[in-house]
C-alpha cells in the first residue's frame, strides 16, 4: 500500500473440504501523515490544546490490515464480506467520533473567543463612560477658571486658591480612577491633563502677579505726577509773586528817584552819588532776572518730570495690555485640548 512492499504475515487457512486458501495481510510502514497541517485537517481542524490529542498525534502507527479482493471460492465469500463490512463500519465509527470530538472543541473555541469578544468590549465601553466622565469634570474646571480669571485687573490684591482646588479636583479623580484599576491610557490623559492644568495656573498665577505689580507702579507713577504738578504750581506761583514783587520795587525806585530829580530845586545830586543809584538800580534788575530765570528752569524741570512721569505711566499701561493679551492666549490655549477631546 501507498508504493512500500508489503509482508506476508498470515499462513494458509486450511478451509472444509481440504481446500487451503492463502490470507495475505499487508502492514503500512509509510508515516501517518505528511505534514502538521495534514494531522490537524485529520482529526478536525485546528482547535485548543489537548494532551490526549499530543498522544494521538505521537503515538505509534498501527499496523493496518487490508484484504485481499481477489475472487475467492464461494463458500469463503460470505465470510471475508462480513469482515470488509466490519472493518468499514469501524472506521466510519472512528472518523464520526473524530468528527464530533473537533465539532465539539470547535464550539468550546467559539464559546470562549464569544465569552472574551464580550467582556472586551464591557471593558472598553467602562473605559469610554470614564473618559466621558473625565472629559466632563475638565471642562466644568476649565468653565470655573474663565469665569474667575475674567477681570484679573478689577482687584489685585485678592488671591484665588486655584491650584488648590484643581490639586483637591484632579486627586479625587485620580483616586477614583485608580480604585476601579482604570487602563494605562485612561491614566496618562489623565496624567497629562493634570500637567497642563498646573501649567496654566501657574502661568495664570504668573501673569495676576506681573499685573499687581504694574498697577502699583501706576499708582505710584500717579502719585509721583500729582506731586510733579503741585510742585510745578508752587514754582510758578513763587515765580510769579517774587517776579511782581520786584517788578514794584523797579517801580517803586523810579518813581521816587523821577521824584527826586524832578521835586524840590533844592536837592542836588553829585555825579557819583548818581552813579551809586544807578549801579544799585541795576544790580537790584539783574537779581529780579536771575530769580526769573530760576524760577523758569524750576517750572521746567517740573514739566520735565511731569512728562517723564507721563511717559512710564503709558509704558506700564501698555505691559498691562500685554500681559492681559498673555493671559488670554493662555486660556486659549488650554481650552484648545480640552475642546478637542470633547469633539
Amino acid at each position: 500500500m501507498n508504493g512500500h512492499p508489503s509482508q506476508d504475515l498470515a499462513p494458509p487457512i486450511a478451509a472444509a473440504g481440504g481446500l487451503e486458501v492463502e490470507a495475505r495481510a499487508e502492514v503500512d510502514t509509510s508515516a501517518p501523515f505528511k505534514s502538521v497541517r495534514e494531522a490537524v485537517d485529520h482529526f478536525g481542524g485546528s482547535a485548543a490544546w489537548s494532551s490526549h490529542l499530543v498522544k494521538r498525534m505521537f503515538a505509534p502507527p498501527k499496523p493496518k490490515v487490508t484484504l485481499d479482493l481477489a475472487p475467492q471460492p464461494a463458500h469463503l465469500c460470505p465470510k471475508f464480506g462480513a469482515l470488509a463490512k466490519q472493518s468499514r463500519s469501524s472506521c466510519s465509527a472512528r472518523a464520526d467520533l473524530a468528527a464530533r470530538k473537533g465539532a465539539q472543541r470547535q464550539r468550546k473555541g467559539d464559546a470562549l473567543c464569544a465569552q472574551g469578544i464580550r467582556v472586551h468590549k464591557e471593558v472598553i465601553a467602562d473605559l469610554k463612560l470614564k473618559i466621558q466622565n473625565e472629559e466632563a469634570a475638565l471642562f466644568s474646571i476649565s468653565e470655573e477658571k474663565t469665569g474667575q480669571a475674567g477681570a484679573p485687573t478689577a482687584e489685585p490684591d485678592q488671591k484665588q486658591p486655584e491650584n488648590a482646588e484643581a490639586d483637591v479636583v484632579m486627586s479625587g479623580l485620580a483616586d477614583g480612577r485608580l480604585q476601579k484599576n482604570p487602563a494605562p491610557s485612561v491614566l496618562k490623559k489623565l496624567e497629562q491633563a493634570k500637567a497642563n492644568l498646573h501649567r496654566t495656573t501657574s502661568d495664570l498665577a504668573a501673569i495676576r502677579a506681573s499685573v499687581a505689580s504694574l498697577l502699583n507702579d501706576i499708582a505710584k507713577e500717579e502719585v509721583s505726577v500729582q506731586r510733579s504738578r503741585e510742585k510745578i504750581q508752587e514754582a510758578a506761583r513763587a515765580a510769579e509773586a517774587l517776579a511782581l514783587a520786584e517788578i514794584k520795587i523797579l517801580l517803586s525806585n523810579q518813581a521816587s528817584s523821577a521824584e527826586d530829580l524832578h521835586g524840590a530845586d533844592g536837592v542836588n545830586l553829585s555825579l557819583g552819588e548818581y552813579s551809586a543809584l544807578a549801579a544799585k538800580a541795576q544790580e537790584a534788575d539783574e537779581c529780579s532776572r536771575m530769580k526769573i530765570e530760576s524760577a523758569i528752569a524750576q517750572v521746567d524741570e517740573a514739566n520735565r518730570s511731569e512728562s517723564d512721569s507721563l511717559r512710564k505711566l503709558e509704558e506700564a499701561q501698555l505691559q498691562v495690555e500685554e500681559c492681559k493679551k498673555a493671559l488670554q492666549e493662555a486660556q486659549k490655549r488650554w481650552m484648545l485640548p480640552t475642546r478637542g477631546r470633547l469633539q
